[in-house]
């Protein structure tokens, strides 16, 4: 069943309506002015069927409810806070972690960093190798909010090799005077003391004498792939609200009627958001060259999927109270 566009015949109105191709030749009423009007003949169309009822007379935009359209304002309004509002309180998060966990001449002094492990100096009748993560050549991250990394780096891009295989590791941090520990789930924690050596050098040397005392030189910054803020906003947020207007508008031409869209508006929020995420992170994945052990793709189209879910409901419920 196909949409005809007629223009009314009131010269004070001329308002551009749509009708079904059945109404053709039928009367109709122009929901704007109310003038009846012969909707005109189109050549080839098959005749009217038994669909032809009273009700079928006006034309297809006749205004739908007041509640609806204000309840459909409503809603709208509500979807447009709700993406704002994840925009702040993702500033807001930003914000708060990146204030200093740590405070003190210690903190301060490995904050200056990176460091880079220049010298591993062996312990008092230690034989046994040090563990990946602290290498000669590994460079170490301390960032304001609490976090730390350490590792290998991608020397071409000077990014982290973020594969634990090869040392990468995360670490929370704290300092107690000159006194340093690194805790994650994966290794027990860490203690060293941090010993100033020179300007640009420090010693991180541990409580027990058996174990090495690694040297560190002050390095280069190492490089944020991705920067977290592209990834929420291009990999998350704008598939998002591309997926659901993508959806809207496909769904808008092959339904006029607005609550048959919510069959095919909510699957196809789902499958867009899901193909737009997955796009996104495959091509973070290729700049990255592969180096996290969880494939960006995977991560945006799970994070597209489950956001999706609310999206495409939204949209199929703004359907039905908008037919127009």
């Amino acid at each position: 069943m196909s949409i005809l566009r007629v223009i009314c015949a009131n010269p004070q109105c001329q308002k551009i309506l749509r009708i079904h191709s059945w109404q053709a030749g039928k009367r109709i009423r122009c929901p704007s002015c109310r003038v009846a009007l012969i909707a005109p003949q189109v050549a080839g169309l098959a005749a009217a069927t038994a669909l032809e009822d009273t009700a079928a007379q006006d034309a297809l935009d006749a205004p739908p409810p007041l509640w609806m359209t204000a309840l459909f304002w409503l809603l709208f309004l509500a979807g447009f806070v709700v993406v704002v509002a994840a925009a702040i309180g993702f500033e807001v998060y930003l914000y708060v972690d990146g204030l200093p966990a740590n405070e003190g001449p210690t903190a301060t002094l490995l904050l200056g960093g990176p460091w880079k492990v220049v010298k591993v100096e062996a312990g008092r009748d230690s034989a046994a190798e040090p563990p990946a993560w602290s290498a000669k050549g590994n460079v170490w991250t301390f960032h304001e909010g609490g976090q730390a990394e350490t590792g290998k780096l991608l020397e071409e891009r000077n990014r982290y090799d973020r594969k634990p295989t090869n040392g990468f590791r995360t670490w929370t941090w704290k300092t107690d005077g000159n006194q340093l520990t690194l805790t994650n789930d994966a290794d027990a924690d860490m203690k060293f003391a941090v010993v100033r050596r020179s300007q640009d050098r420090i010693a991180l040397t541990p409580p027990s004498q058996e174990e090495p005392i690694l040297v560190l030189d002050r390095t280069a910054a190492v490089k944020e792939f991705p920067e977290i803020r592209t990834l929420f906003y291009g990999g998350i947020l704008a598939p998002m609200l591309c997926a659901f207007l993508l959806a809207w508008l496909i769904s808008r031409e092959v339904f006029y009627a607005g609550c048959l869209r919510f069959a095919l508006g909510w699957p196809l929020t789902a499958i867009f958001g899901l193909a737009l995420g997955a796009g996104a992170g495959y091509l973070l994945d290729v700049l990255d060259d592969y180096s996290h052990p969880v494939p960006y793709w995977l991560v945006m189209a799970f994070a597209q999927g489950i956001l999706s879910v609310f999206t495409g409901f939204y949209l199929a419920v703004l359907s039905c109270l908008r037919p127009a």
